[in-house]
Parts: structure tokens; C-alpha cells; sequence
């Protein structure tokens, strides 16, 4: 699934005058429950991602939005964590990106077969 996405030359997809913005994304789960977050925003028009992190340390939260992002472009976010043995996952619908926009992700707990699932439905 996210394997089949490929490198970009951002320069040639992107109108270059277009209005940037930071897409911004919240972990909602509980640090006891999740604490590490591989987070993905994938673009729908052409096959590419784009990867961040989210991680809980020591009472503070370190993570990388995602920067000049084009407004206006077709995106989901696919967060996804493997802690206490259990994997927990969340894909957003379709969304085009806003001005100043923060997504709340909300993982679920799941189990292979509906991450297998889950991540099929990336393609």
C-alpha cells in the first residue's frame, strides 16, 4: 500500500503561486495508550506522501507538522502506532486542505486483518 507511493518533484505538481499553509494534526488518544505515531498525509491526485511523527516524552509533545502545504490540495492523513502489542490505526476521509487547518486523529485499536484492511483501502 504506502510502498507503491513514489517520489515527487514538488516543484512540477504545485502551482507555484499557490497560497501555503502548515497542515497541523493532534493526537487525541492518551499518552499511556499511544505515546509514538508514524503519521502520513497522502495526496490523492497523484501517488505521493508525505511522512511526520508523533512522540511523548517526558511530559511534552515533539512532532512535525506538515509545512507549505499547497491550499486547496486533495489530502487524507493515515496515522497509525504499534505499542503494547496492539496496533492502533486511523485514516481520515478526503479532505482539501484549509488555511491554518488542524486535523484531531483519534487512533483505533485494531486487529491484522482490519489493519491489512485498512491499508488496502489507502489504494
Amino acid at each position: 500500500a504506502l510502498n507503491q507511493f513514489g517520489w515527487i518533484n514538488c516543484d512540477r505538481i504545485f502551482e507555484p503561486n499557490a497560497p501555503r499553509t502548515n497542515l497541523q494534526f493532534a493526537i487525541e488518544n492518551k499518552p499511556a495508550q499511544v505515546n509514538f505515531v508514524n503519521v502520513y498525509l497522502i495526496f490523492n491526485n497523484f501517488k505521493s506522501v508525505m511522512q511526520s511523527s508523533y512522540y511523548f516524552y517526558d511530559n511534552k509533545i515533539e512532532k512535525d507538522d506538515f509545512r507549505n502545504i499547497p491550499v486547496g490540495t486533495s489530502v487524507r492523513i493515515f496515522a497509525t502506532s504499534y505499542q503494547h502489542e496492539k496496533i492502533f490505526a486511523v485514516l481520515t476521509d478526503s479532505m482539501k486542505v484549509t488555511q491554518n487547518q488542524t486535523e484531531k486523529l483519534s487512533l483505533q485499536e485494531m486487529n491484522e486483518a482490519d489493519f491489512d484492511k485498512l491499508m488496502k483501502s489507502i489504494e
